[in-house]
C-alpha cells in the first residue's frame, strides 16, 4: 500500500466528480453542509492538514460534507485542500474519532464567553448553521468588556441562572445602557437564590422557572430575562411573552449597533460595580 498525500485546487467539477466514490460514508447532513457553504462565502477557509481522503480502492473515506458544499459553490469557486490516497479502507473506522475542538477551544477564551458569543450570533443571523470560531470573533470582541464586568461581580456558576441565554439577555442589556449595577444586582440574586436582593421582576422569573413555565435554555429564557434585567421593568411582578420575535428583533438590534458596530451606549451605564460596592435592590447608597 502507498499512501499519497498532495495538495490540490478543488473547485465544484472535481467536488462533484470526487462524489460519486463515496458510498460507504454515513448519511449527509444538510446542516454541516450548510456551515461549510457559510464558511466558505465569508472566505474562512485555511489549508490545513485536514482535507480529502481516498481508499487504495477508490473509495471516499472522508471529506463528503467538505466536497458537497465545494460542489454546490459558483462555478468559478476553488480552494487548496489537501488530498490524501491509498489509505485501507479500514482507516474509515479510525476517522474523526478524536474530540472536536470547541469554540472555546479554537479562540483561546473563556468558555462562557464563547457561549454567549455563539447565542448572540444565532440572534443575529437567524440560524446555528455556519456559526465558525472565526465568525465570533467580532462578537467576543464587543462583548468582552461587559461579560468581564458581569462574570468579574459574580463568578458563580450555576446551570440555569449563568447559561448562555441569561448571561446573554444581561449582557445586552448593559451594553444597550441599562446600569451595570442594577444588572449585576439581579443577575447575582438569581445565582445565588437571594430572595431579598431580588426586583420583583426577577421573582417573577425565578418562579416561572423553578415551576416549569420557562425552559432554562434557550430564546423562551433568553427574551423572559432580557424584560427582567430591564430596569424599567423591575416592579413587574409577572413576565408575559406575548410576542418573542419583537424582543427577538430588539436585541438583534442592540447586537448590530452596540456588539457589532461599536456605538457607544445612551447612559452611563458603565459604572464600575463590585462586591464591596453591592447594594440589594429598594437600598439606597
Amino acid at each position: 500500500m502507498t499512501v499519497k498525500t498532495e495538495i490540490i485546487r478543488i473547485n465544484p467539477a472535481i467536488a462533484s466528480a470526487w462524489l460519486e466514490k463515496n458510498t460507504i460514508n454515513r448519511p449527509l447532513r444538510r446542516t454541516v453542509v450548510e456551515g461549510y457553504k457559510s464558511a466558505l462565502e465569508r472566505g474562512e477557509h485555511r489549508l490545513t492538514h485536514q482535507g480529502i481522503a481516498f481508499a487504495e480502492s477508490g473509495e471516499l473515506l472522508d471529506g463528503q460534507h467538505r466536497l458537497t458544499a465545494i460542489s454546490e459553490m459558483p462555478s468559478k469557486f476553488s480552494l487548496e485542500m489537501m488530498v490524501t490516497r491509498g489509505l485501507s479502507s479500514d482507516a474509515f473506522k479510525a476517522i474523526d474519532l478524536g474530540l472536536k475542538r470547541s469554540h472555546s477551544d479554537v479562540l483561546r477564551i473563556p468558555m462562557g464567553l464563547a457561549a454567549c458569543a455563539r447565542f448572540m450570533a444565532t440572534i443575529h443571523n437567524t440560524s446555528k448553521v455556519g456559526i465558525t470560531p472565526q465568525s465570533l470573533i467580532p462578537i467576543v470582541e464587543g462583548i468582552a468588556p461587559a461579560y468581564d464586568v458581569l462574570v468579574g461581580f459574580d463568578p458563580k456558576h450555576t446551570k440555569t441562572w449563568s447559561g448562555a441565554s441569561v448571561r446573554s439577555a444581561a449582557l445586552l442589556q448593559m451594553m444597550r445602557g441599562v446600569a451595570h449595577d442594577y444588572v449585576c444586582m439581579t443577575y447575582y440574586s438569581l445565582n445565588h437564590m437571594d430572595f431579598d436582593s431580588m426586583p420583583p421582576i426577577g421573582k417573577a422569573l425565578f418562579r416561572q422557572q423553578t415551576k416549569g413555565v420557562v425552559n432554562g435554555h434557550g430564546f423562551d429564557m433568553f427574551c423572559r430575562a432580557y424584560k427582567a434585567f430591564d430596569s424599567r421593568n423591575a416592579n413587574l411582578a409577572t413576565i408575559q411573552i406575548s410576542d418573542p420575535s419583537s424582543i427577538i428583533g430588539a436585541a438583534r438590534e442592540v447586537i448590530q449597533d452596540y456588539v457589532l458596530g461599536g456605538k457607544k451606549a445612551p447612559t452611563s451605564g458603565a459604572k464600575k460595580v463590585n462586591s464591596t460596592n453591592f447594594k440589594p435592590y429598594g437600598t439606597t447608597a
